[in-house]
């Protein structure tokens, strides 16, 4: 009786890892048919579990949001998110509305402005940073107007750093009336959240109404040698033709003529976040603002908002987990046909193995190797391209849901 040749196991891994390697072409295919069966369920629940957390999150940490009448969903999503503009504003009195009831920490937000790549510019004021827990990682925080904080993403797509200075410019380039540009001193960058607050620019809140024209200072005019800066001018008066300035620069020596014109109660806001004290304070701030029509205000809880968002987005998976089913099964059964073709393509392969002792468990376990190499290689591309590509795919759904 010969000895049976080849049957043992690392011959039969051998075999199979040759074979894998020899028919690179094939098993590319193979390799890229199986990793994407595998990456686009395990990357969309990944991302969508990813988008749910962070939304449900971020609504519970700010129980209520006040402002204009209209749209809870937009409003809800402003508040959360900072990069969508509500399509109403509401006066600073109503902030003091609010913060004469007394009901818990409150915070007005006025975002109306963008800086380049349409970063926005985020009035608000220092109780915004403990409020969403943000953390500086360099720097300091604004002390007075025309200082800025940036998040994390603008410090890095921008390419600036603390010292730099950022100009406001209009959000729509065809809407310039009022809007006056203000070069902004960068005194700090966020440490990264991974949230909206990375991407925008914080500033005072006063520093929005000078981007607004509510606001502006006076220049020391005497020793100003360029004469475009000047409508007219002579020895005893001159008048300064401020609209041939390309942005206002606040520095420490003129920051103390910076004034105001109007009555602030007047000035805008685009929203006031809430943590009430208990609920029974929110219940009567709810009220109080029901009775007071002429503000025009709404007060809504944005967990709701979320919740309902997130159960269209649950729709949206149940979908997309139907059309990865799908991709499974076609997947599944090309591996089926590929494995069909291949033996009898292999025919004179496996006689030879026959021939030299090896039985069916072998030419199995020749076929289960070669799949799981295929498998393995398959599994690491999937894992990594999904851990790549997570952020990415997670940014461009946050963006198309706000």
């Amino acid at each position: 009786m010969f000895p049976k040749a080849g049957c043992d196991m690392d011959s039969i891994i051998y075999l199979a890892f040759r074979y894998v390697l020899y028919h690179r072409f094939k098993t590319t295919i193979l390799i890229f048919c199986v990793s994407l069966s595998i990456f686009l369920p395990l990357a969309g629940k990944s991302v969508l579990d990813d988008v749910e957390g962070e939304m449900r999150a971020r609504a519970v940490d700010t129980p209520f949001v006040i402002g204009a009448k209209g749209s809870q969903f937009d409003l809800a999503l402003h508040a959360l998110y900072l990069d969508i503009k509500p399509p109403e504003t509401i006066s600073y009195s109503a902030f003091r509305f609010v913060r004469k009831a007394k009901p818990g920490f409150i915070l007005p937000i006025y975002r109306a402005h963008v800086v380049r790549e349409n970063k926005p510019v985020v009035g608000t004021d220092l109780s915004y940073f403990d409020f969403r827990g943000l953390e500086l990682a360099e720097g300091k925080l604004f002390s007075r107007i025309g200082h800025c904080v940036i998040g994390s993403r603008v410090a890095q797509e921008l390419d600036v750093s603390v010292g730099d200075q950022l100009i406001s410019k209009p959000e729509n380039d065809m809407n310039l009336a009022g809007a006056t540009p203000v070069k902004m001193d960068i005194v700090g960058i966020l440490e990264y959240t991974g949230s909206s607050d990375d991407d925008a620019v914080f500033t005072d809140i006063k520093t929005t109404w000078v981007i607004d024209g509510l606001g502006h200072g006076h220049d020391d005019l005497e020793h100003e040698k360029d004469e475009n800066l000047f409508l007219d001018k002579d020895e005893h008066m001159a008048t300064a033709n401020q609209g041939v300035l390309p942005y206002i620069e606040i520095t420490d020596e003129n920051v103390g003529t910076i004034h105001f014109h109007g009555d602030p109660d007047d000035f805008p806001i685009t929203a006031i976040l809430l943590h009430p004290a208990d609920d029974k304070s929110a219940t009567l701030l709810e009220g109080a603002i029901k009775r007071q029509d002429e503000l025009l205000l709404q007060m809504v809880e944005p967990k709701l908002v979320i919740e309902s968002l997130v159960a269209k987005i649950l729709k949206v998976k149940s979908l997309f987990d139907l059309g990865s089913l799908v991709i499974l099964i076609v997947t599944i059964l090309f591996l089926v046909l590929n494995t069909v073709l291949s033996m009898r393509l292999r025919q004179r392969e496996m006689t030879t193995l026959f021939k030299m002792g090896c039985g069916r468990f072998t030419i199995f376990g020749l076929f289960f190797w070669e799949y799981t190499i295929v498998l393995l290689i398959s599994l690491i591309v999937s894992l990594s391209a999904t851990f790549l590509a997570a952020n990415y795919l997670k940014e461009i759904v946050m963006t198309a849901i706000r």
